[in-house]
């Protein structure tokens, strides 16, 4: 080394170079890989896609019609529960002279925080923060932002309203505060309304793509069973609707071109594999 000093120095750089973009490139892989792992029962999560075409229309969309879910729950033994998940892209939200344009405002049935474990509350029952109408859960980001939170502990943001849309004419009473989302979820949120506010569900349509149906299956049970249900969703629930809203039966919508189905994510493989047009 003393002697050809360059020769060296050129050798030096050039394995440090490479330990460092090897360890480097290890950490990245690590970091993809662990996306949503911090659900306890993780593998048992999925999510239901939906694909078709409509009056030459092809479409596919990780958004399904809102009576998914209970449908999955009762015709499905193998699924051990279900969750429904809207979203609204940007909205204002006012708490007295605080407004801010949010484009992290989701909606979540009541279960939200039983079915996906590895999110947790630091203030407010996750059994009840979302049961009923008009209630939200923030997380702590937020809570700092419109209410100056101090951290555990705090617990002046509960009770507190805010007022939704560009007239303020959702009204929703703070339930909860939620730690922040792990950055190696899928799923990101800073406001968490109870899903029963949204007037869409009023609608109960399998051909309306409202929602995000996620279910999870028992321990130890098949995803194919669920797969397998799928044809006689399409030829039970969405035939009527072709029957009410086409004029037509469903083997007429087929043989016209027309075409509908319904797919199996799961959850570890949304972040690497699915880049659909609706992602969250």
């Amino acid at each position: 080394m003393m002697r050809q000093k360059a020769y060296s120095a050129i050798n030096i750089f050039g394995l440090t170079l490479g330990i460092t973009s090897s360890l480097l490139l290890i950490l990245y892989i690590v970091d993809e890989l662990s996306y949503d792992r911090f659900h306890p029962d993780g593998e048992q999560i999925y999510r239901s896609t939906f694909t078709g075409s409509l009056q030459g229309q092809e479409f596919t969309t990780i958004l399904t019609g809102t009576p998914m879910a209970e449908a999955l729950m009762k015709d499905v033994p193998a699924v051990a529960s279900t969750l429904r998940i809207g979203k609204w892209n940007t909205i204002p939200v006012r708490y007295e002279t605080n407004i801010f344009t949010e484009n992290r405002f989701l909606l979540a049935d009541s279960n939200f925080f039983q079915f996906f474990q590895g999110f947790k509350l630091i203030a407010g029952n996750p059994t009840d923060a979302l049961v009923g109408p008009n209630k939200v859960v923030i997380t702590e980001s937020t809570a700092k932002k419109y209410f100056g939170y101090k951290g555990p502990g705090d617990l002046s943001p509960l009770g507190k309203q805010f007022s939704i849309g560009s007239q303020g004419e959702t009204k929703a009473e703070v339930t909860g505060i939620a730690a922040d989302n792990p950055h190696n979820s899928h799923l990101k949120f800073d406001f968490l309304l109870s899903i029963t506010t949204w007037g869409q569900l009023d609608y109960g349509i399998w051909l309306n793509s409202a929602v995000v149906t996620y279910f999870k299956i028992h321990p130890q049970a098949d995803i194919q069973t669920v797969n397998d249900k799928y044809q006689y969703f399409l030829e039970t629930y969405c035939a009527r609707e072709i029957q009410q809203f086409m004029n037509m039966d469903y083997k007429q919508f087929t043989e016209t071109g027309g075409k509908l189905g319904f797919g199996t994510q799961a959850l570890h493989d949304i972040h690497l594999y699915s880049q659909l047009p609706d992602e969250m």
